[in-house]
């Protein structure tokens, strides 16, 4: 047995108290709305640490982003669009009450997510977005990423903090070392194209030009030359694949299918809506062929069921979708 926040019984803290969801609530609109000033960041690490309660709350808003890839978006657009406070008031109250409503099972900290939340750049859920640095090197940003870019004179870095990105390498000649920052290792292109999807658990390197020097944390190195990818964990890598040729599709706003296991799909697809898609088992392994865009993701699941005879639920007021089989 456990109590609200997904803690046995012996271990039972006090309940959080409203106006704690509700701090939470106004911070969380907060950042939803914009960068904040230097001042803000440092007032929320104040309120943050002032507190177990306040991270207590805190961890609920990561796992209702996590359960919804975002801020629903009725109380996205009610707290951008609230002319005064009496509206603001009411979009708190409700989001007060989701959080209160959220269990928690384990630790989600927000430390662990800081830089990608303060990120000198960054993109929404199914936002893209095109980045040119003074060398020449283009960065293209896939949905729901954040990095940050440090140029001085001892060198050049690109982190990596959360999302996935598609690099070309500048031909301005410089002579300071470059290199991509994740958590999983650092990644020097040798005149190249590639990408990194940070996940949870790893970092996917795709190479479709040149080559890229991976450096592991142990000081492992491993050159990969064009045409090939690897998955990198922890701990570990997985051996060395023929890359996928249309890995960077989606910076045309494209998913192409070949194949590809409908369970699969749906976790690239749902990457870019707010929400949770989720598929039937029944209906996991369907193989799924196509072109589909990625800026409009309910065309894209209608598509999908028309060609292929599915039903599409939805749930929590739209927050959730699910596939299933168009008969039982």
């Amino acid at each position: 047995m456990s109590d609200g926040d997904g803690l046995p019984c012996m271990n039972r803290q006090p309940a959080l108290r409203e106006e704690t969801f509700e701090a939470a609530a106004d911070w969380l609109l907060k950042i939803q709305q914009g960068t904040l000033s230097a001042q803000e960041k440092q007032d929320f690490q104040q309120w943050l640490t002032h507190a177990d309660d306040n991270r207590r709350a805190w961890q609920r808003v990561e796992k209702l982003m996590g359960q919804l890839g975002t801020l629903p978006p009725d109380i996205a657009r009610q707290a951008l669009n609230a002319p005064d406070n009496s509206e603001r008031r009411t979009t708190v109250t409700r989001l007060a009450l989701l959080l209160a409503a959220v269990p928690l099972a384990g630790s989600l900290w927000y430390v662990s997510r800081e830089p990608a939340l303060f990120a000198g750049h960054k993109t929404a859920v199914g936002e893209r977005k095109t980045l040119q640095l003074e060398d020449g090197t283009v960065i293209t940003l896939n949905t729901d990423t954040a990095i940050d870019v440090q140029y001085d004179h001892a060198g050049r870095k690109v982190l990596l903090h959360s999302g996935e990105i598609y690099l070309e390498t500048g031909k301005q000649p410089d002579a300071r070392p470059f290199q991509v920052v994740t958590r999983f290792g650092h990644f020097r292109p040798l005149g190249t194209r590639f990408l990194l999807h940070l996940q949870t658990d790893s970092v996917q390197l795709t190479v479709q030009q040149g080559a890229v020097e991976a450096i592991r944390p142990q000081h492992q190195r491993l050159i990969l030359q064009a045409g090939e990818q690897v998955q990198l964990g922890q701990a570990t890598a997985s051996n060395i694949t023929p890359a996928d040729e249309h890995a960077n599709a989606w910076t045309t706003g494209m998913l192409l299918a070949d194949a590809m296991p409908l369970e699969q799909f749906a976790g690239k697809i749902g990457r870019y809506r707010n929400g949770r898609l989720s598929v039937d088992a029944a209906i996991a392994n369907l193989a799924i062929s196509g072109a589909y865009p990625l800026d409009n993701t309910d065309q894209t699941l209608a598509m999908l069921a028309e060609a292929y005879q599915l039903r599409i639920e939805s749930h929590w007021f739209g927050y959730a979708t699910r596939l299933t089989p168009s008969t039982p």
